[in-house]
């Protein structure tokens, strides 16, 4: 502990029980607003980045549906199948 922080505390000691009461009670609570915050911090964390991924769903998809219109995908399935069907015959 830092000789500020040993200070305060031996500060806190010497206060009267209604006043020690009272700043452990402000204490808790400025610990629990910052519990909160870190919680507060991790849902904006998880919606950012699930955000972030619906832009990269969204355009893999448009680009999957201009393989497809070009006739690419069918392309792909034919030569897959054919790769597969040789190697099963070996």
């Amino acid at each position: 502990m830092s000789t500020k922080a040993q200070m305060i505390l031996e500060r806190i000691r010497a206060l009267s029980p209604e006043d020690r009461e009272h700043v452990v009670g402000e204490a808790v609570r400025f610990r629990e607003g910052a519990r909160e915050w870190e919680r507060q911090k991790a849902k904006l964390r998880d919606m950012q980045s699930r955000h972030a991924g619906r832009g990269l769903t969204d355009r893999l998809l448009e680009e999957r549906a201009k393989e497809r219109a070009n006739g690419w995908s069918f392309r792909l399935f034919a030569l897959h199948n054919a790769v597969n069907s040789s190697n099963s015959s070996q």
